[in-house]
């Protein structure tokens, strides 16, 4: 049985006349490139490729190609994507050509002279005239290309009316920058001066996040937000570095409550960002109000709520300001960095509570308060109103405000507090002060909205490197038996985002125990699990598809039935193996005629232990069609298949 992944007959012969075709007009290419229009070989060439390209025009209708980089994408009969690279697909690139497409009365004329255009293209002028305008003036009317306006995408808002063109130009550069391009990081670098490009760049990464990370993404785009960042300030001078810090600076100061969601994704971003970076950033922007005023402070307060970067920010702080790394910030500014981070964001925040009730009660003259209250309840006041005990009334109470408040500007805040307290009882160990605050959250019998699941999930639940999630499935392999009881009771809690997250650790895990141990977190997950381990059936490394075969069966959910059945035509025996136990174990007759090919051995690619295998699983899923299929196979003209039928019916095997 083929696999699900290897394209028909009829794709790979089509697969393999585009790729001759190809090779045909690439070949042209270069001789035109090389040779002058009278030389010997033009004239052959031209003929070679326009007789590919009108075989296929004539038998298969007009042919759309899209241009990628260094590849031409064509899709085939089957509707697959496939991809060959090449000169001519860089050629087209470079001169900002997304798509081609050749029509049936295509020309041999045409042909030669679209080629020849594409070899010795004419000198762009300062308006930069698109290059479909030469085809035009050559008389080429039966290829038609589809161009790129980057002027017009560097303006684009990144708002969902806006030309889907430019998010295609968007989500490349983005792509391009993450793997190194030196042009996509400069021209990045250079637009994101403003509110508007930077807005766009946001835009863009939330829209597209899947696309640009690749895999399994998260719905956090924080983190990318940063690389990028981090990948362009890298790449530049340091006097570059310091014009740039300064932009990200003046965007987080100057954007209006309208451009809310930015600020947030930016204040969000610099959680990610290295000491210098961050300090460069802080001091442009304290250099520019002249003051750490409460703005700058409130951007920088989820990042100085973490003890131990506040600790490291001081450090480096000191070191830079001594070092004189930072052309223009005076001493004073420095100082007043030095306070920020030392008294970090909450602290002023529960200050201003704390001072405001300590105003109120001393209008009433709390002095004399004494004389008529009992001093014990006076001092209980008093300590009621101490800035630690506020700060620790506020954490306790952090789980019940999340239950009752149904605005999102209000427990999305809260939660990633409460993130950050997770993530501090996570360090301690104190994994039994994180399952109660979660029960607290999900009280029995209570619904939550969709829209709070989601904040829930993607904000307390985050499973980033740096979170508290992360720290607990990094930090399990050590743990004592009660403790993964307790981890798995948590992981409970989110169904959806850790089922990701535990199949990308389970592919990297390479110890025996760290497997079983990550195996019985996503068994523990159950039928929520099931639609991500499904899709991993899809991984390229075989042991990833073995291992998650082997859950799905554990699991016992019959729905994934539909996802298996597939994986018996995998070409490595231990996943064909597994995936019989698992079917073996949902049963049922859906799956029987799929293992029936496996044993019978048509096509003489399955292997004797295999088709054992195969025998074993119809006689535990013991329906009468299995049992059927068993007792034909005693018949069979297959001895193989005759002796292994024989021996799982009498029990010998």
């Amino acid at each position: 049985m083929s696999s699900p992944s290897t394209p028909s007959t009829n794709e790979q012969a089509y697969v393999a006349e585009i790729e001759a075709l190809l090779r045909d007009l690439t070949a042209c290419l270069k001789i035109m490139t090389l040779y002058p229009d009278s030389h010997p070989a033009v004239g052959p060439a031209v003929e070679r490729a326009f007789s590919a390209l009108h075989a296929v025009l004539t038998s298969r209708g007009p042919l759309h190609l899209g241009v990628a980089e260094d590849e031409i994408v064509f899709y085939g009969e089957d509707d697959t994507e496939s991809r060959s690279p090449g000169d001519l697909a860089k050629r087209l690139h470079g001169l900002e050509i997304l798509t081609v497409q050749f029509e049936p009365d295509l020309t041999q004329e045409e042909t030669g002279a679209f080629i020849r255009l594409l070899s010795k293209p004419p000198q762009r002028t300062e308006a930069e005239i698109p290059f479909d305008r030469y085809l035009a003036e050559a008389q080429i009317s039966h290829i038609t290309l589809r161009l790129v306006d980057y002027r017009k995408i560097l303006r684009h808002d990144g708002s969902k009316s806006s030309d889907a063109q430019a998010g295609d130009f968007w989500n490349a550069l983005i792509q391009k920058a993450r793997k190194g391009s030196n042009d996509a990081i400069r021209q990045l670098a250079d637009s994101l001066k403003d509110m508007g490009q930077f807005r766009t760049l946001h835009s863009e990464l939330q829209n597209n996040l899947k696309a640009i990370s690749g895999g399994m993404a998260t719905g956090d785009h924080a983190k990318i937000f940063s690389e990028l960042h981090q990948t362009i300030y890298e790449s530049l001078s340091e006097e570059e570095q310091e014009k740039f810090a300064s932009n990200l600076a003046v965007i987080a100061l100057t954007a209006e409550e309208d451009d809310a969601e930015t600020l947030e994704a930016l204040s969000q971003s610099f959680l990610e960002h290295p000491d210098k970076m961050l300090l460069q950033i802080l001091t442009s922007a304290v250099v520019k109000n002249g003051k750490v005023d409460n703005r700058i402070a409130a951007i920088f307060q989820e990042l100085l709520q973490e003890a131990p970067r506040a600790e490291s920010l001081a450090k480096s702080a000191q070191y830079y300001s001594q070092a004189k790394s930072f052309q223009a910030v005076p001493p004073e500014v420095w100082n007043q960095i030095r306070e920020l981070i030392v008294a970090g964001c909450e602290a002023q925040f529960m200050s201003d509570d704390y001072h405001q009730v300590l105003d109120g009660l001393s209008r009433y003259n709390l002095n004399e308060l004494g004389k008529s209250l009992d001093r014990g309840y006076l001092d209980q006041v008093r300590a009621a109103m101490d800035p630690a005990g506020l700060h620790r009334a506020r954490r306790d109470l952090l789980p019940d405000l999340v239950v009752l408040e149904d605005r999102t500007d209000d427990y999305e805040p809260r939660l990633k507090e409460l993130a950050a307290i997770f993530m501090d009882h996570a360090r301690k160990g104190d994994l039994k002060a994180i399952y109660e605050k979660l029960k607290r959250i999900f009280p029995a019998g209570t619904p939550i909205s969709p829209e709070k699941q989601n904040s829930i999930d993607s904000i307390l639940f985050s499973t980033g490197e740096d979170s508290w999630v992360g720290f607990l499935l990094q930090e399990s392999a050590g743990m004592q038996s009660h403790e993964h009881a307790i981890l798995k009771e948590i992981v409970a809690f989110n169904k959806r985002g850790l089922a990701d997250r535990l199949i990308n650790d389970l592919a990297d895990e390479s110890s025996l125990s760290g497997r079983r141990r990550l195996s019985s977190l996503l068994v523990h997950l159950g039928k929520d699990s099931v639609p991500s381990l499904v899709s991993a059936l899809e991984d390229e490394r075989w042991y990833v598809v073995r291992n998650v075969a082997m859950i799905l069966g554990k699991i016992g959910d019959p729905s994934c039935t539909e996802g298996l059945v597939p994986m018996l035509g995998h070409g490595h025996v231990q996943v064909k193996r597994e995936v019989l136990n698992s079917l073996s174990v949902l049963g049922g007759d859906s799956c029987v005629m799929a293992i029936r090919l496996v044993l019978l051995n048509r096509t003489g690619q399955t292997e004797s232990e295999i088709q054992l295998a195969a025998a074993r699983t119809l006689h535990r899923i013991n329906t009468p069609k299995s049992r059927k299929v068993l007792q034909d196979g005693l018949k069979d003209r297959n001895k193989i298949v005759q002796r292994v039928c024989r021996q799982v019916l009498k029990g010998q095997r």
